[in-house]
């Protein structure tokens, strides 16, 4: 076992999971990437920095989904 950085996939609305994984993102899905980079990037800092634990806790933290604001 070793620790492992995962990014979801969002929320699929019907239909197959392989289809929706493999799909181009929406325009709204589009808008949302740079933000999710970035916490991507403050989650691996805070792994490196302070641990697995507070990383787990900063990116399992509410997030702004599809149609939300910040």
């Amino acid at each position: 076992r070793y620790p492992r950085l995962r990014i979801g996939v969002g929320d699929r609305k019907e239909g197959d999971l392989a289809d929706h994984v493999l799909a181009r993102f929406s325009e709204e899905e589009e808008r949302l990437v740079p933000g999710v980079l970035e916490r991507i990037v403050q989650a691996v800092e805070i792994w490196l920095d302070k641990g697995l634990t507070s990383a787990m806790n900063f990116a399992n933290s509410s997030t702004p989904s599809i149609g939300e604001e910040k």
